[in-house]
């Protein structure tokens, strides 16, 4: 069984095996402590100051979903305002109520139909409200009363808290992309010096036997893998019948309706071993043209080496 390190891989991990050890480093005498000074020092400064930065992006984060959040918001409530309030102006026209007539609509940059402009992104949006002010300004100068269902005022205040958003909402992208970019260079540095860290620690523990070095080096923060190692099967084929070695058999390790798995092919040979990553219970399959074709249950176990004898059935030929 094998082990290997395994860098971390997340913030997350990173920021743990930094905090581990410096724990640990702070709480042994100086003498003990196996971290070079160079990165003890470093360890100092890196491991506050990235959990800080990785506070400081999940804040960036909340405060950039709460800003598109509000926009959105605020952005859904003007275009309602905007569209119905020139949806009033269009009906008001024709109805032909008093004061109303066709050539009111170019107050509202409308077309003599009445048929209203797009507005299904930001932009368009907007400019319907900016449309409907400015026509509720231009027909009220000209001797027109103001709506009272949908009030002019009501949509500029509106449009006026969205713009504020607006920039609200590239303040806090701006911030994000700040913060993002502030991890990501300390990212870099964080990586070289937990590498470098655990080489210390693993330096210290070279002289402790294997099993016990982990356990030191693991309570110091370092993380290892486990490398599946092979099982292996010993196999020998003989015919049921006589007990002689059976040559020329194709021997599989897997599921029996499947084609996948160890393969080899026995020739002359009386013992074949083969290797295997498939640990645990599983089939051994044997194939002769001669013989029919036996499926054994078995189970393999990681880098040990498991003996099988397979008894193969001659085909009797009518």
């Amino acid at each position: 069984m094998s082990y290997i390190i395994k860098l971390p891989t997340s913030d997350s991990k990173r920021e743990v095996a930094l905090s581990i050890a410096k724990k640990r480093k702070d709480s042994l005498d100086p003498s003990e402590n196996v971290i070079s000074t160079k990165n003890s020092n470093l360890l100092d400064i890196l491991q506050p100051s990235f959990l800080q930065k990785i506070i400081l992006l999940q804040q960036a984060k909340k405060n950039y979903r709460q800003a598109i959040l509000d926009f959105n918001a605020i952005i859904g409530k003007l275009k309602s305002k905007s569209a119905h309030g020139l949806l009033l102006v269009k009906f008001k026209i024709i109805d032909k109520d008093s004061g109303w007539s066709p050539s009111t609509f170019s107050y509202y940059k409308l077309p003599l139909d009445g048929h209203l402009p797009p507005f299904t992104v930001e932009n368009e949006i907007i400019n319907m409200a900016i449309n409907f002010i400015r026509g509720e300004t231009l027909r009220v100068a000209a001797g027109g009363m103001a709506l009272k269902d949908i009030k002019k005022q009501d949509v500029e205040a509106l449009l006026n808290r969205l713009v504020d958003l607006r920039l609200a909402k590239q303040v806090t992208k701006d911030a994000l992309i700040a913060a993002q970019l502030a991890l990501s260079a300390e990212r870099k540095i964080v990586n070289e010096l937990i590498e470098s860290m655990w080489g210390d620690i693993e330096h210290a523990s070279q002289d402790i036997p294997k099993t016990t070095a982990n356990e030191f080096n693991i309570s110091w923060g370092v993380k290892y893998v486990h490398l599946p190692d092979y099982g292996k099967v010993n196999i020998k084929a003989e015919d049921a019948d006589t007990q002689e070695i059976v040559t020329g058999v194709n021997f599989r390790i897997g599921k029996p309706n499947s084609k996948g798995g160890a393969k080899k092919f026995k020739k002359q040979f009386e013992v074949v071993l083969l290797r295997t990553k498939k640990i645990g219970n599983t089939h051994l399959i044997a194939e002769h043209p001669l013989y029919e074709t036996t499926i054994i249950p078995i189970k393999t176990i990681e880098s040990e080496t498991i003996f099988i004898k397979v008894k193969m059935k001659k085909i009797v030929l009518d």
